[in-house]
């Protein structure tokens, strides 16, 4: 039988840290539980929290770098516009995952036909 299961963390806090939380939780309207995990992460002011969450568009890589870039938008476009079926493929790992689910919802709300693909190990 597995104790763990039962087990229940309890975490105490300060009322500064406790302020902190429902502070970065009200002023960017996320969740406690998300503010509670920046809090933990050691940011320890709004403003820090939001530099955290709204990463600066400036600090991102250029895709325009990657070969053939321009190619490939026009025939995702090409193929939304065509109602094709478009097939993602992703790892079983923690950003594998993380990444299809990202573009799956993306290319869904601009009204592409998906399905995904991610191998079992």
């Amino acid at each position: 039988m597995n104790k763990i299961k039962n087990k229940r963390w309890n975490i105490r806090r300060s009322p500064e840290e406790l302020s902190l939380i429902g502070e970065i939780s009200e002023y960017l309207g996320i969740s406690l539980t998300v503010a509670t995990v920046i809090v933990n992460r050691g940011y320890k002011t709004v403003k820090e929290a939001e530099a955290f969450i709204k990463k600066n568009q400036e600090i991102l890589h250029d895709p325009f770098l990657l070969n053939d870039m321009d190619r490939a938008i026009d025939r995702i476009v090409a193929a939304i516009n065509r109602k094709e079926k478009i097939t993602i493929y992703g790892d079983y790992d923690v950003d594998g995952v993380t990444s299809v689910s990202i573009l799956y919802l993306y290319l869904e709300r601009l009204g592409a036909k998906i399905e995904y693909y991610i191998p079992c190990r």
